[in-house]
């Protein structure tokens, strides 16, 4: 192997070529080794900009309730008087959607989907919006939990 772009490179500095192990050996490091000191991270102050982190799930459990109370009220809207059955099962597969985010206790998640289902399948509750005010009056009243 040929070391002619090395040689090349080192005579245009200006230097005669003396290979790897003969410069390493005769000449001294020509600058200190500096070691960086690692500092342990420093605590957060009590002034952050950033909210409390209940406030932020408080306003996220908000604005979940508001858009499944909608899309539940929308599906209700969809759904007038001639399709009861349909209603029904439209209202179903909404109400599981809505369990699934609101956090519904176990217990309490068929009793949420049947409540749901006959919301949606019940006659002339098309114009009002019964679902987004009692989804977001439960997040509004239940109790914080810790994320």
């Amino acid at each position: 192997m040929s070391n002619a772009p090395f040689q090349q490179r080192n005579r245009l500095a200006g230097q005669p070529f003396r290979g790897h192990d003969a410069a390493m050996a005769t000449d001294p490091p020509k600058h200190e080794i500096y070691e960086p000191e690692v500092l342990p991270p420093e605590a957060e102050s009590n002034t952050s900009r950033r909210p409390p982190v209940a406030a932020v799930v408080r306003w996220r459990r908000l604005w979940q309730a508001l858009l499944a109370g909608l899309i539940l009220d929308g599906a209700d809207l969809f759904t007038r008087m001639p399709m009861i059955p349909q209603g029904a099962l439209l209202g179903a597969v909404t109400g599981w959607y809505i369990v699934r985010t609101q956090s519904v206790p176990r217990a309490q998640r068929i009793w949420w989907i049947a409540a749901s289902a006959l919301y949606c399948a019940m006659p002339m509750t098309e114009f009002y919006p019964l679902a987004t005010l009692f989804l977001v009056y439960r997040a509004l009243t239940l109790k914080p939990t810790n994320p």
